[in-house]
């Protein structure tokens, strides 16, 4: 039985027994969950209230035990039939119990160490975070059976890879300083007309590589939006002369559905392209629609410079963060 399961089955019981929907004696709980590892089941009911807590789904006082908002949402997420509730887990409740991991268990600090050790596979085409080692005995074993519980970790050709859905969260927990803005202004970029317009500079890289004689060059070029969007751009190719197989030309690619050409230049994408300088380059692409093919504006090299040191007109702000702290 999967750790899951036996979270369910103590929210469950919390629930069955509450007077209120959300709190149950305390004495009553531990006996029917006693009852259940009398049964024969491998339960360790008292490691796995302490789960429980961890992922903020109950609380705990002297004599009851309460089901929280977070445990209540998850309870209802189970899968029913005619009315009573499986307790083996589903998609939904594998989703719910990941984001609760990543944005508010009390396994913060040791998903932070994990997060640290782990790279990024660039053999695939769509890079995706793998964990190069072997698993650490110092990493809590109810957390890692969790996160392959969840289907955040999987085995793949060998390796533990995060689930591509997931790198996100990766990618976000390594950059814990960048501004939730930042991240929904990214998050933003993911839909329909960034995507495209990835795909369409993808497209564009390997004909010119192709073109110039880099078959195998072309071969190699990456999106690494997907997996890192912390990374300051998107796109991994190559300059072709001179270059070897190591990745020396990073696109941060800008689209609009629009005619006019504009685009958002986050801070984070400002100072990667002031550290990358010629290595760092901009493609615009404007009139991005779906199923169709835009049009490449224009493209900047070292746009850093041309921006910010020798344009003419300087890029606006648009946002400022204000902290009411120094207003008191």
């Amino acid at each position: 039985m999967t750790l899951i399961f036996q979270i369910n089955k103590i929210l469950f019981l919390i629930k069955k027994f509450s007077t209120d929907q959300r709190r149950a004696l305390k004495t009553i709980v531990l006996e029917n969950l006693s009852r259940v590892a009398l049964q024969g089941e491998d339960f360790n009911y008292e490691n796995e209230i302490q789960i429980c807590k961890k992922l903020d789904f109950i609380t705990e006082n002297t004599d009851t035990f309460a089901l929280t908002r977070s445990g209540i949402a998850f309870l209802d997420l189970a899968t029913k039939k005619d009315n009573q509730i499986i307790l083996d887990s589903n998609e939904k409740q594998k989703k719910f119990i990941t984001k609760q991991i990543m944005d508010v268990s009390g396994f913060r600090e040791d998903i932070q160490n994990i997060s640290a050790t782990l790279k990024i596979d660039f053999s695939k085409t769509d890079p995706s975070w793998f964990l190069p080692h072997k698993l650490s005995f110092k990493w809590p074993k109810d957390l890692v059976e969790l996160l392959f519980d969840s289907n955040f970790f999987q085995r793949e050709d060998n390796k533990i890879q995060v689930t591509s859905h997931n790198s996100l969260y990766i990618s976000k927990i390594k950059n814990s300083a960048v501004t939730e803005e930042t991240l929904f202004e990214k998050l933003e970029r993911q839909h329909e007309t960034g995507s495209h317009a990835e795909e369409l500079t993808i497209k564009h890289e390997k004909e010119r590589l192709e073109k110039d004689g880099f078959f195998e060059l072309a071969l190699e070029i990456k999106k690494i939006s997907k997996v890192d969007i912390y990374a300051g751009y998107d796109i991994l190719s190559f300059n072709g002369n001179n270059s070897t197989l190591k990745h020396d030309r990073m696109i941060e690619v800008k689209g609009t559905s629009g005619s006019r050409p504009y685009f958002y230049w986050s801070d984070n994408e400002i100072k990667i392209a002031e550290k990358l300088k010629d290595q760092y380059w901009i493609y615009l692409w404007i009139n991005v629609k779906s199923n169709e093919s835009g049009t490449l504006y224009q493209i900047i090299q070292n746009p850093f410079k041309r921006l910010w040191e020798e344009g003419k007109n300087k890029p606006e702000p648009v946002n400022y963060l204000v902290n009411l702290d120094s207003f008191q």
